[in-house]
C-alpha cells in the first residue's frame, strides 16, 4: 500500500512545475500529452484491477476505456496515438479527479495477496510513464523558441573518466530472468546463448569524442552510414544534422534540456542520438577504442529515458537514485560490473533480438511480449534514473531513427575471427 501511494504521488509531483497548457502538448506522433499519461496510468488500474476484481466498482466515464487505452488490443480498440493531442476534453481537472476516483477505490484491493503481482505490474508500468512524461515534455518544449526551464541547473560539470575495458570471454551464457523478484514476461524464459569473445568499454562515449566525429565531417560522408541511415540524415536540414537538442552558435556548442539551454559539457556522456548516428560513429573516422589487431569496432546505443538525468543535464544523479537490476539480462561474468555497464541508461544494442525460446506460456492481455516484438533491429536493455531501484523496465524494441530519449554510445571490440 505504501509503494502504491509513493508511485502515484511521484507522478503528480512531476507535474508541479507545469501549467495546464503544458499538459496538452503533443509535438509529434511518437509523443503523448502529459494529461494522457496521467489518465492512462489510472486506466491501467481501473481496467485490470478494479473492473474485474471490485464487485461494486463504477466506471468513472464509459469512454475512458477507449480514450486512454494504448496498445492493449485484446480489450478494445485504442484511440489513435497521433490524435491524443486533439483531446482538449476531458480537461486536466477531470483527469485529476479520475486519478482520485481510482486511488480511493483501489484501497481495499491493495491488501489482497492474490492481486499483488498485478498491482506491482501496474506500478512498474506507471514508473515507465513517469520517464515518458518528461522525455515527451522535453521534446515538446524544445519546439518553443522560449525554451522553457523545468528545473534550475546545478552547474556541476561531469568529471573526466579514464576509459578501461571489461573482458567478455567466449562461451555459453544464461540470459533471462532468474529468481523470485518482479519480472516482465518478455524477460523469460531464461535460456542459454552463445557469446563471442570481446571487450566492452567501461564508460560511454563523451560529448567531446562525438564532436570529433562532427568536426571530421561524419555527417557529410556517406561511407560511414547505413543506406537507410544516410537517406534519413540527408532529409534533415543541415542545422539538424547533430544530436537532438544540440546547437552551435558563434563556434560554441550548447544542449537544451529540462534545465534550459546549457553549454555542452565535454566530459558528459553523449546524449540524444539515434541508432543510425551511433552506427555511423562506430564505423566512422573517430575511435575511442584502443587499437586491437584484427578487431572490429561495434557499439551499443545507450538510451536513458529518465527525468533525473534530463534535469541534471549530465551533471550527476541525486543521492536517492540507485542502479536498476539488470543482471537478469547480462552474462554472469558481468555481475560485478552491472553499474558500469548500464546503471541509469537505457541500452539499445545494435543487433536484432531473436524470438523468445519456445515456452508453454502464452502472452496475456497485459503482456509486454507483443510490445517487444517487431522488425526493428534495435533492442533496448532496461535502465532508469527517474525512480529508485524499485522500478524495473522491460527490454523493448526501438525505432532506428528515434532520438527523443537521451542516447549515447558505448564501444565494444569483437575478437578476431568472430562472426
Amino acid at each position: 500500500m505504501e509503494l502504491y501511494q509513493q508511485v502515484r504521488t511521484q507522478t503528480l509531483a512531476l507535474c508541479q512545475p507545469l501549467n495546464a497548457a503544458d499538459h496538452e502538448l503533443q509535438a509529434a506522433e511518437f509523443t503523448s500529452p502529459l494529461k494522457w499519461h496521467l489518465a492512462h496510468t489510472s486506466w491501467f488500474f481501473e481496467t485490470f484491477l478494479l473492473i474485474p476484481h471490485h464487485p461494486d466498482y463504477q466506471e468513472f466515464h464509459p469512454l475512458f476505456g477507449h480514450l486512454f487505452n494504448s496498445y492493449y488490443n485484446g480489450i478494445g480498440q485504442p484511440y489513435p496515438r497521433a490524435q491524443r493531442g486533439l483531446l482538449s476534453r476531458p480537461a486536466l481537472d477531470e483527469v485529476l479527479a479520475y486519478r482520485v476516483h481510482v486511488d480511493e477505490t483501489m484501497q481495499p484491493l491493495l491488501t489482497e495477496t492474490s492481486l499483488q503481482p498485478l498491482i506491482e505490474l501496474g506500478l512498474n508500468h506507471e514508473q515507465q510513464h513517469q520517464e515518458l512524461m518528461l522525455t515527451d515534455l522535453l521534446y515538446c518544449w524544445a519546439k518553443n523558441p522560449l525554451q522553457p526551464v523545468y528545473q534550475q541547473a546545478t552547474h556541476h560539470s561531469a568529471e573526466q573518466t579514464t576509459l578501461s575495458w571489461l573482458n567478455l570471454p567466449e562461451g555459453i551464457a544464461e540470459v533471462g530472468h532468474s529468481g523470485s523478484g518482479f519480472v516482465f514476461d518478455n524477460e523469460t524464459p531464461r535460456h542459454r546463448q552463445w557469446l563471442q569473445a570481446g571487450e566492452v568499454a567501461s564508460r560511454l562515449v563523451t560529448n567531446a569524442e562525438y564532436l570529433q566525429f562532427i568536426e571530421q565531417g561524419g555527417y557529410q560522408q556517406p561511407q560511414w552510414w547505413l543506406a537507410d541511415g544516410w537517406s534519413w540524415i540527408s532529409r534533415l536540414p543541415p542545422e539538424e544534422r547533430q544530436p537532438l537538442y544540440w546547437c552551435q552558435q558563434h563556434n560554441e556548442w550548447s544542449a537544451y534540456g529540462l534545465t534550459g539551454r546549457q553549454p555542452l559539457d565535454p566530459h558528459a556522456p553523449l546524449c540524444h542520438i539515434s541508432f543510425y548516428e551511433a552506427d555511423a560513429y562506430a564505423a566512422g573516422p573517430v575511435r575511442v577504442c584502443r587499437p586491437k589487431q584484427n578487431g572490429n569496432v561495434l557499439h551499443d546505443c545507450i538510451r536513458k529515458r529518465c527525468s533525473s538525468c534530463l534535469v541534471a543535464a549530465g551533471s550527476g544523479l541525486p543521492a536517492h537514485i540507485s542502479p536498476i537490476r539488470v543482471t537478469a539480462l547480462l552474462p554472469a561474468q558481468w555481475a560485478n560490473t552491472t553499474a558500469n555497464l548500464c546503471a541509469t541508461r537505457w541500452c539499445c544494442v545494435a543487433v536484432p533480438a531473436p524470438p523468445l525460446p519456445v515456452t508453454a506460456a502464452r502472452p496475456t492481455v497485459t503482456s509486454f511480449i507483443p510490445m517487444s516484438a517487431g522488425n526493428s533491429p534495435a533492442c533496448a536493455w532496461p535502465g532508469t534514473a527517474i525512480n529508485a531501484s524499485t522500478q524495473h523496465s522491460p527490454p523493448q524494441r526501438e525505432k532506428k531513427d528515434e532520438t527523443t530519449g537521451i542516447a549515447g554510445v558505448r564501444s565494444v571490440t569483437r575478437a578476431a575471427g568472430s562472426a
